[in-house]
């Protein structure tokens, strides 16, 4: 008489069940939404001859001052969006030059202003320090750092 021989492969269900699991993990991680830089505006437009006719609801965006910092020999530069350029102390303390660039911005800015520093790849750590202290002393509320060598528009 002839042997039957059952199917004797691997069992395939405990490696399905991982599969699924990471591909949950990998749909629950990732992005959805496009950016909102990319999204119309809801805001409301006016043409020239309704200005000051209308009152709006809605509240005004805040004002952007991008900080970019650059390294060119051995001194850091920072860049404003307006397009100052002051060249930053060596020593590594607070330097006094930027401190007044960054309190007259923040007497003429809003006080919701947006301060975003931006530093080169090649900025040592302790200048984009010197900034961030520059803007809290300052008295800015919302500081943020974009990632190092990334452009911020």
């Amino acid at each position: 008489m002839m042997e039957r021989k059952a199917g004797s492969g691997p069992n395939m269900t405990p490696m399905v069940d991982v599969v699924m699991c990471i591909l949950i993990f990998f749909m629950l991680g990732s992005e959805f939404l496009v950016p909102e830089k990319l999204l119309a505006s809801d805001l409301q437009t006016l043409s020239a001859g309704s200005v000051g006719g209308e009152i709006l609801n809605q509240p005004v965006p805040a004002v952007r001052l991008v900080l970019k910092l650059e390294r060119r020999g051995d001194v850091t530069w920072l860049a404003g969006s307006d397009g100052t350029l002051l060249a930053m102390d060596k020593a590594g303390k607070p330097d006094p030059a930027v401190a007044a660039f960054l309190s007259g911005k923040k007497s003429a800015l809003s006080a919701t202003a947006e301060v975003i520093i931006s530093p080169g790849s090649r900025v040592p750590y302790q200048d984009v320090i010197s900034v961030y202290d520059g803007c809290v002393s300052a008295r800015f509320k919302q500081v943020a750092f974009s990632p190092a060598g990334k452009v911020v528009e």
